[in-house]
């Protein structure tokens, strides 16, 4: 087990793009940030987060914004 963080992904009828939390942060065994969730962003043709919502801190829930930052920087 890798932790317990989540993110879930929202995409409104309006095609604005709402990501809650980030997902694990990077660990020595695997990264899900860059395995999984930035490849489902990019094969969903996503090239914009709108809103970025951070529930708290913690490194599971947090830990790969930062990634998502610098990817989808204006």
């Amino acid at each position: 087990m890798y932790g317990q963080g989540d993110c879930s992904l929202i995409r409104t009828r309006y095609n604005k793009v709402i990501l809650i939390d980030s997902g694990e942060g990077h660990s020595e065994k695997y990264d899900y940030g860059e395995n999984v969730v930035l490849p489902y962003l990019l094969s969903h043709k996503i090239s914009k987060i709108d809103y970025l919502v951070l529930s708290h801190f913690d490194l599971d829930h947090a830990g790969r914004s930062l990634l998502y930052l610098r990817k989808y920087e204006s």
